[in-house]
């Protein structure tokens, strides 16, 4: 059955080749304002894919966006989960190139893409460490930011309704990630990119879902359980309620602008606090450019798609 799916999509997207990954397993989390659920925290299926295919006993080297800050929550969340053997990359250590050759899982965090390629790009022994690791087979994932590096076109922010592109990790070639897909309207700066750039092929991942990439094969995978009561109050997230893109204070929303205001066409509001309200969309958007005209397929989770069927015509 779940080859006659792939199938069936593949039928869907189009029949012209694109080259296979040859590397190490992608895994591409779409973000969220929690990793966990339930008493006591259980990580998410979909972002914790990446740590159980790599083991209990797999030497984990997790990457932050922040020069120095490391992500407590996640650090704990796998030491309660059982991972023994996490260690915080700091690029700045002259152990950082043969901690990123010993690893068995390199996992980029959640925070500012940006960012975290500016502190790769000033290690270049690191970045090139990172990059060969990929090739000899070494899994990597990333959360959030840590998929967006994933692509070479690499969407950084978007700006009056204009998406600003920078250069990625480059370890998806053809590919152009974006995250937090639908849940913050980012569905006209992957749409923009790919008119920029007609030979790639645009993926959005939604909150709560990742994208395997595996050879010439990749995989949805989401999060059936519950996250929260949906009158829980979040600490960090966004929901659009009433049509307003709504987010906590903090990088994303500074609450010093309380009014509702429009940005790259959308509005948005700052709040101190939010409750969790309905469950968010979980699924894949593929963005490409077919016979000069851009085509949208959706995938829900559970099912497979051909990287090697999506070339642009």
């Amino acid at each position: 059955m779940r080859l006659f799916l792939a199938a069936l999509v593949v039928a869907t997207l189009g029949l012209s080749p694109m080259p296979a990954l040859a590397e190490g397993v992608i895994v591409a989390h779409g973000g969220g304002s929690s990793y966990f659920h339930g008493k006591p925290p259980k990580l998410f299926k979909s972002f914790a894919y990446a740590f159980r295919k790599s083991g209990k006993r797999a030497k984990i080297v997790t990457v932050s966006s922040y020069e120095t800050d490391e992500n407590t929550e996640l650090r704990d969340l796998l030491t309660s989960a059982g991972y023994r053997n996490v260690t915080h990359l700091n690029v700045k250590s002259p152990n950082a190139v043969a901690a990123i050759k010993a690893a068995d899982l390199i996992y980029f965090d959640s925070g500012v893409q940006t960012r975290l390629m500016r502190k790769l790009n000033a290690h270049p022994k690191v970045l090139a460490a990172i990059r060969q690791a990929h090739a000899s087979g070494t899994m990597i994932g990333g959360s959030s930011a840590g998929a967006a590096v994933m692509s070479d076109v690499m969407i950084c922010c978007d700006k009056g309704g204009r998406a600003i592109e920078a250069r990625g990790l480059g370890l998806l070639p053809g590919f152009v990630i974006d995250q937090h897909y639908t849940q913050r309207e980012r569905q006209f700066r992957l749409r923009q990119i790919i008119s920029k750039h007609p030979d790639k092929v645009g993926i959005g991942i939604d909150e709560s879902v990742a994208v395997v990439f595996n050879g010439s094969k990749a995989t949805v995978i989401g999060s059936p359980e519950k996250s929260t009561n949906a009158k829980e109050k979040l600490i960090f997230g966004c929901r659009k309620i009433k049509g307003i893109y709504t987010c906590t204070c903090g990088d994303l929303c500074p609450c010093s602008r309380t009014e509702i205001f429009t940005e790259g066409g959308i509005k948005r509001q700052c709040v101190k606090s939010l409750t969790a309200g309905p469950g968010v969309r979980q699924a894949v958007t593929i963005v490409r450019m077919v016979n000069g005209k851009l085509t949208e397929t959706t995938i829900k989770r559970g099912k497979s798609f051909r990287l090697d069927k999506l070339r642009p015509s």
